[in-house]
């Protein structure tokens, strides 16, 4: 398989030579990226293999990177100037509580925006094209989706998930799995990007569930092709931060307060489905290499989304880790006591 970044690189006027002359960016590609020299290449070259009857602009983030990647996208962005637009941190944003979702609706002007951070890239060179025109054909849909490969350790391998070309309801999408809806797949509509919404993203560690909820409350287009790759384990990402124990202890605690704070943000309308996913959330903490303790202090602290039958839920899904029964059977005496 050739991969995009592989072909010959196209000029701007190239790439540019069949929009529209004078036309606003109908797609803004969002790339939010941090030490990702390695990669950064492969990302911006997939953009750029982009061909579509309509403008779209490509807007790079770089929050203050030491290995070089910021000299990268500006050097990419002196040879596409009316293409790629750089922001370039001279600081680092990130710790001081800035995420990248709250920073797009400031800076893009498309329709549409399409993500994909530093270390992902596509795989199609129609994927903004078709993804364009599925939301286009679809007013109440407000998000779109795709096929993912994965990239591990310079094997790439094929998505095992199978995806069906229709509307996925927001039960469907939400309770699928966690790796269902890959961030770099993702292309909705700008006006989710509201005040409200950004002042909530403003307070949780990573966006990309509450922004696929959000957007994905009318249903999420799904377009089955295989269109792009997300890198597992490559450096600075999530994957492999989260290797470490204080770090998925701190993720798992945090994610589900945020979870609580969601619900309350959209008034309760969704209460039951937002507890359904809360309880698929403790079932993967239950199963994750986190101490014992520490695992059974988080699940209490949201125990008032546990019904009976999810406790049982919770239970098995517990039992399938491996978790002694012994040490089950009194941590659960505690829990069902205290419920």
């Amino acid at each position: 398989m050739t991969l995009l970044h592989q072909l010959p690189w196209r000029s701007e006027v190239e790439i540019m030579g069949a929009w529209p002359p004078g036309d606003p960016p109908l797609v803004s590609v969002c790339c939010a990226t941090y030490n990702h020299a390695a990669y950064i290449e492969e990302a911006l070259c997939s953009f750029l293999q982009q061909q579509t009857c309509f403008p779209f602009e490509i807007i790079v983030r770089d929050d203050a990177s030491t290995d070089g990647t910021a000299a990268k996208v500006a050097d990419f962005a002196q040879r596409y100037p009316n293409i790629i637009r750089p922001l370039l941190n001279a600081e680092n944003r990130f710790s001081k509580g800035e995420r990248a979702l709250q920073v797009w609706p400031g800076l893009v002007r498309g329709k549409y925006l399409a993500l994909c951070e530093g270390d992902d890239f596509w795989l199609s060179a129609e994927k903004l094209q078709k993804q364009a025109d599925a939301l286009e054909r679809q007013p109440a849909a407000g998000i779109c989706f795709h096929g993912s490969a994965t990239l591990e350790d310079g094997v790439l391998k094929d998505s095992v998930f199978r995806y069906e070309p229709r509307l996925y309801r927001l039960d469907e999408h939400v309770l699928a799995d966690f790796h269902f809806m890959q961030t770099n797949t993702l292309m909705f509509r700008r006006e989710f990007l509201d005040p409200a919404f950004i002042e909530f993203l403003s307070h949780v560690t990573v966006g990309d569930f509450f922004l696929r909820f959000y957007a994905g409350r009318g249903g999420a287009i799904c377009l089955p092709e295989q269109m792009g790759c997300y890198r597992v384990f490559s450096a600075g990402s999530w994957s492999s931060r989260l290797r470490e124990e204080d770090n998925r202890r701190a993720f798992f605690a945090r994610y589900l307060d945020e979870l609580r704070r969601f619900d309350a943000f959209l008034g309760h309308e969704h209460a039951d489905l937002l507890a359904r996913y809360r309880l698929k959330v403790l079932i993967a903490l239950a199963r994750s290499p986190v101490s014992l303790r520490h695992r059974l202090k988080i699940i209490l602290r949201h125990r008032e989304c546990l019904t009976p039958a999810r406790m049982f839920s919770l239970a098995a899904g517990w039992i399938r880790s491996g978790e002694c029964l012994r040490k089950l059977k009194c941590r659960f005496g505690r829990l069902l006591g205290r419920s």
